[in-house]
């Protein structure tokens, strides 16, 4: 089982920082202004990298207490994903905008993952 949430927690730390930088991205800037979802993005970033080490810890990390502490660091920091794009760094808030359509629904469930 620790190397299945191990796993889980590597992919999905990859496919938070990675995500808003390729194929989820968030907009483009606007008149030489930087929208408010760029800070959603450097926070996943961030959060991904965070996840993904959790992730490497738990595989290789022998310890029994460290083995049950790690996971519960996963729930945190998927509970910090859920969060990030809707209240720590909220997303643009026109409905229509490429962040809110596709970015923070892609953050959210990766994070509950």
């Amino acid at each position: 089982m620790k190397k299945v949430i191990g796993i889980i927690g590597i992919i999905a730390g990859v496919l938070m920082a990675l995500g808003p930088y390729t194929f989820v991205s968030v907009c483009m800037e606007m008149d030489g202004m930087s929208p408010a979802c760029h800070a959603t993005r450097t926070g996943a970033l961030v959060l991904g990298i965070v996840i993904a080490i959790i992730g490497i810890l738990i595989l290789s990390l022998k310890n029994s207490t460290v083995q049950k502490v790690m996971p519960a660091c996963l729930a945190i920091a998927g509970i910090i994903g859920i969060m990030m794009p809707t209240v720590i760094a909220p997303v643009c808030e026109m409905d229509t905008m490429h962040c809110h359509m596709y970015t923070m629904p892609f953050l959210i469930a990766i994070s509950i993952i």
